[in-house]
C-alpha cells in the first residue's frame, strides 16, 4: 500500500511540475534593424535563444501562428508599411507576447526642414535629423528624436523641386511616463504652385487616454484633403496644453517628440 501510495504521490508531482512548465510563458523574441525607416530595402532580425523554441512571423498584420513562416534569417523588407510580427512557441510552454515594428519607406525628395528650434537637450543630431531615415525606438535621449515644449511647432519642408504631394507622414512618440503625449492637433498647409498662394491641405488631432500607448513610437499618416503640386509644405504641431488629471502632471503642459517627417 505504501508503494503504490508513493508511486501515485511521483505521478502527482510530475504532473504538477508539467502543469507549472504548461503556466510558463516565454519571453518575446528580440527584433533587431538598423532604423524602420529605408529607402530601397532593409532587413530584419529575430532572436531567442532557447533550446526547443521556435519564432514564427508575419507581415501581414496578423498574428503569427505556429502555421505561419519559421524565422530562420533576415526577413527581407521592400515595400512601404511593412509590419511584421513575430512570437516564441516551445513545447510545454505559453507561446509570448507578440513583437512587431513598421517599417516605412522614404517618400519625395526633402531639400531641408527647418522651423521652431527644439529644446537644446533634445536637438537630434541638428539640420537633417527629421529627414535621415534613422530612428523608429521608444528611447527619447536617442539622438534621434527632437524634443519641444513651444505652444506650437512650425515646420517647413522644402522639397528638391516641386511635386504633387498628397499626404505626410510624421513619426511621434508618446511617453506618458516622462510626460511625453501625441500633439493636441497638426495641421498642414501647401503653397499651391499653380496659385502661389499657400493653402489648408489637411488636419488630425489626438485625444489621450489613460492606459492607452503608455509607451510607443507610432507613425501617423495624414492624407490631404486632395493633392496639391507643391515644392513646400508647412506643419503646425499645437502641444497638449493641459495634461489630463488622470496623470501626476495634471494641469501642465506636455512635451512633443518627433524623429522623422515623410511626404508622398
Amino acid at each position: 500500500m505504501k508503494k503504490e501510495w508513493l508511486i501515485a504521490l511521483c505521478y502527482c508531482m510530475a504532473g504538477m511540475a508539467a502543469m507549472a512548465q504548461d503556466q510558463f510563458q516565454l519571453a518575446p523574441p528580440f527584433m533587431k534593424y538598423p532604423s524602420v525607416f529605408f529607402e530601397k530595402e532593409t532587413s530584419v532580425g529575430l532572436l531567442f535563444a532557447q533550446k526547443g523554441t521556435s519564432i514564427h512571423y508575419t507581415t501581414n498584420g496578423k498574428v503569427p501562428t505556429q502555421q505561419d513562416p519559421e524565422y530562420r534569417s533576415p526577413i527581407r523588407i521592400t515595400e512601404h508599411n511593412t509590419t511584421v510580427k513575430a512570437k516564441v512557441f516551445g513545447k510545454g510552454y505559453q507561446p509570448s507576447d507578440v513583437v512587431e515594428a513598421t517599417f516605412i519607406k522614404g517618400g519625395l525628395r526633402i531639400a531641408s526642414i527647418s522651423g521652431t528650434a527644439p529644446f537644446a537637450q533634445y536637438a537630434g543630431e541638428g539640420g537633417q535629423s527629421l529627414n535621415d531615415n534613422k530612428g523608429g525606438n521608444t528611447a527619447y535621449t536617442s539622438k534621434t528624436w527632437m524634443g519641444w515644449k513651444d505652444d506650437r511647432v512650425s515646420l517647413t519642408v522644402k522639397l528638391a523641386q516641386p511635386e504633387t504631394v498628397g499626404a505626410i507622414l510624421l513619426d511621434l512618440l508618446q511617453d506618458q511616463g516622462s510626460w511625453i503625449f501625441f500633439p493636441a492637433r497638426a495641421e498642414v498647409y501647401a503653397l499651391d504652385y499653380a496659385t502661389e498662394s499657400e493653402q489648408k491641405v489637411g488636419q488630425m488631432e489626438w485625444q489621450p487616454r489613460e492606459g492607452k500607448d503608455v509607451s510607443v513610437c507610432k507613425p501617423f499618416l495624414l492624407s490631404f484633403d486632395q493633392p496639391v503640386k507643391t515644392d513646400m509644405v508647412r506643419l503646425e504641431l499645437f502641444v497638449l496644453q493641459q495634461i489630463p488629471d488622470w496623470h501626476p502632471g495634471k494641469g501642465q503642459r506636455s512635451w512633443i517628440f518627433l524623429d522623422e517627417i515623410k511626404l508622398y
